[in-house]
């Protein structure tokens, strides 16, 4: 999926003005936020797979406007949509709305998300371990209304530059955890999210 810079510009831009309840753009609940970032993090994640480094769901809820995400700091948090969009503001980060066009479980989805609130993040990136990155809790929380299964599946996992190189961020990250990279193991990110052909962008 191509987006211009202009069009991810202009996304942003009626974003961090627009609630979820005004017109333009209109948030519903499970869209999904994707963060272009800057931090340290990013960049590593940036060299693995690609420019989307961050991405969290929204939930609108009568007047309210949620977001859900998971972070190396808080694990699974819930903030408001205007909270979330300072923080991102705050270090000149670009944000873009997109909207699942396939059908999914709205009833698991803000089950699975009550259930993950406050959940450890997923410091080893590995599955089935009851903690979750921020591209994982977006594959648990969509799923199929009718067999259940996850709308985004897993892929094996990259976590080397073009070159064939373990970032030393990487390689810092896992040894402080003691655990092994899971290169080649399934799992998901958010740029392949973003290109996903079941996502279209808000507007």
């Amino acid at each position: 999926m191509a987006t211009s810079p202009h069009h991810i510009l202009a996304l942003v831009a009626l974003l961090l003005f627009a609630s979820c309840r005004q017109p333009e753009p209109m948030l519903h609940t499970g869209d999904l936020l994707f963060v272009m970032g800057k931090g340290a993090m990013d960049q590593a994640i940036r060299q693995a797979t690609g420019d989307v480094t961050h991405v969290a769901i929204v939930v609108s809820q009568g007047d309210s406007c949620w977001i859900y995400d998971a972070t190396p700091r808080y694990g699974v948090r819930r903030v408001s949509h205007t909270t979330f969009l300072a923080q991102q503001e705050s270090t000149d980060t670009i944000v873009v709305a997109m909207r699942p066009v396939a059908p999914f479980s709205s009833r698991h989805l803000l089950s699975f998300l009550r259930q993950a609130l406050g959940t450890p993040y997923d410091s080893a990136f590995v599955e089935g371990n009851s903690r979750y990155y921020c591209s994982e809790l977006v594959k648990y929380a969509f799923v199929d209304p009718d067999n259940k299964t996850p709308l985004f599946p897993s892929k094996p996992m990259n976590w080397r530059d073009r070159d064939g190189h373990l970032p030393q961020y990487w390689k810092e990250w896992f040894g402080r955890i003691h655990e092994p990279i899971p290169e080649g193991f399934p799992g998901t990110n958010p740029n392949d999210l973003f290109s996903s052909p079941i996502l279209q962008p808000v507007e």
